[in-house]
């Protein structure tokens, strides 16, 4: 029988040790069994760092030694590097990979090493947590969210924060405040606070947009949140920046216009379909929204991406396919229209959170979820949701939400190309596709589904399937 050989990785940087010579060395001289000859001689670290310092040392060595490689990508392998780390021997000491005795600041993470850095109390005493510049007679100096601490901090950059004895980037700097400040005492509870706000907010509002045809009792939704009636008004308007009672309101009316121009349903029954208690009703907010009557409105063909007389000259046969439910783990895109990079930077905070290295596969999906119209919708309300197929177990925390795609039928569009080419696709399925063919659409959001990864092929070889829900048409 062939033997197996078993391959020891340094517990500090997570090289193979295969040969004798690669191993470190004891206090006595003898081979280290857990550390490399880079990271452990005559039984002492050679270098003093943490866990985000040691990662930013081997990201830099693998980039050179991968330079000649087109499918390496740093971003990859740095979120490789974050879930390895944590397993080995050096790192599972604590939960920051410390190995330094000065105390750090529980705010900004400052290194306190002399009496003038540290801040003071309320009776003048020196403050053993917090630095001279977060923390002032008994009073922090600033009222940031962490988020913000990191920007400041990262954009006073001197150059003096250094691994390996180069320069950090921002990026680097800004990685590594995001993993260490949760960590400290100022942010443990705030964060977990917030958090928990994340988690209540999504609930609410999942639980408006399953129920929006239906009558919506804010007591019902405050319960469903969690949060007293109270608080929970002032939460909301706090994180939507609007009440409860105008956000449904909001939602029912541009759920009628989408309906009012995309299919004949008369007045009284899209009125029924999205809550409102009578057409007339309905009939009066879309007057005083738009200034003309339903009847004027319908007969205008308002703009679907493209205006009227610039239909894109294209035809696309779809798939119509039965699909089963997909649960999915979401993060709501911030500002998705007024901030170019948005949407990347959702991807990457949902990849991170669930472990994933952005690749689409067999087991994990990726998927954005639009609920609006963006027509329709002011820019500043619209929703717009990046999604991964929830691992098994994964539970919502913060702002990272769960929630269920309805299956059942649907019309598969495949797009081939750059994604600011679908603009046209939509408005192909809207204004042609749909008005004369044999299905209708469903009550039901439609959401994108990504074959592959920017990061891997050129734009003109990107695939997008666009899933529109639908329903055969009543002859």
């Amino acid at each position: 029988m062939e033997k197996t050989t078993v391959v020891q990785f340094c517990q500090s940087c997570g090289i193979p040790m295969v040969t004798a010579e690669a191993f470190g060395t004891d206090s006595n001289g003898n081979p280290n069994q857990e550390y490399c000859v880079h990271c452990s001689k005559d039984g002492k670290f050679t270098v003093d760092c943490t866990m985000d310092e040691m990662i930013a040392i081997s990201l830099k060595h693998m980039k050179e030694l991968f330079k000649d490689k087109p499918d390496f990508s740093e971003q990859e392998a740095l979120a490789k590097l974050h879930s390895f780390f944590p397993k080995l021997k050096r790192w599972k000491r604590n939960g920051a990979g410390e190995t330094s005795t000065t105390k750090i600041c529980q705010s900004c993470s400052m290194p306190m090493a002399a009496t003038e850095h540290f801040g003071t109390n309320g009776n003048g005493s020196q403050s053993a947590d917090y630095c001279c510049f977060c923390f002032q007679d008994g009073d922090f100096t600033h009222n940031l969210s962490m988020e913000e601490t990191i920007e400041n901090s990262v954009s006073h950059m001197d150059g003096s924060e250094k691994i390996d004895g180069r320069t950090l980037t921002r990026n680097e700097a800004a990685l590594r405040m995001h993993n260490q400040l949760p960590t400290l005492k100022r942010w443990r509870v705030h964060e977990l606070t917030h958090q928990e706000y994340f988690k209540a907010m999504n609930r609410a509002v999942d639980f408006i947009n399953e129920h929006l045809n239906e009558p919506i009792n804010l007591h019902d939704v405050a319960s469903v949140a969690n949060i007293s009636r109270f608080h929970f008004h002032r939460l909301f308007r706090a994180f939507l920046g609007e009440s409860p009672a105008d956000y449904i309101q909001r939602l029912r009316l541009e759920k009628a216009i989408f309906k009012l121009q995309t299919s004949k349903f008369t007045l009284t029954e899209i009125a029924g379909q999205v809550g409102y208690q009578s057409p007339h009703a309905l009939s009066k907010a879309i007057k005083k929204r738009f200034g003309v009557s339903t009847s004027v409105f319908r007969k205008q063909f308002f703009d679907v991406a493209f205006p009227v007389d610039a239909l894109p000259q294209i035809e696309v046969k779809p798939e119509i396919k039965e699909i089963s439910s997909k649960d999915v783990v979401y993060i709501q895109v911030a500002n998705s229209s007024e901030k170019k990079t948005a949407t990347t930077e959702a991807w990457k905070k949902l990849i991170q959170f669930v472990g994933l290295n952005g690749i689409p596969d067999e087991q994990h999906e990726y998927l954005c979820l639009s609920k609006d119209a963006p027509h329709i919708t002011n820019s500043i309300h619209y929703r717009l949701y990046t999604c991964v197929t929830a691992p098994s177990g994964m539970k919502p925390k913060g702002k990272f939400g769960k929630q269920t795609i309805e299956g059942g039928l649907y019309a598969i569009f495949r797009h081939k190309g750059s994604y600011n080419e679908l603009g046209a696709l939509y408005c192909y399925i809207y204004r042609r596709w749909l008005p004369n063919g044999d299905y209708e659409l469903r009550d039901i959001s439609f959401f994108e589904k990504y074959i592959n990864n920017p990061d891997y092929v050129a734009e003109t070889e990107l695939v997008t399937d666009i899933y529109i829900p639908i329903v055969p048409k009543q002859r």
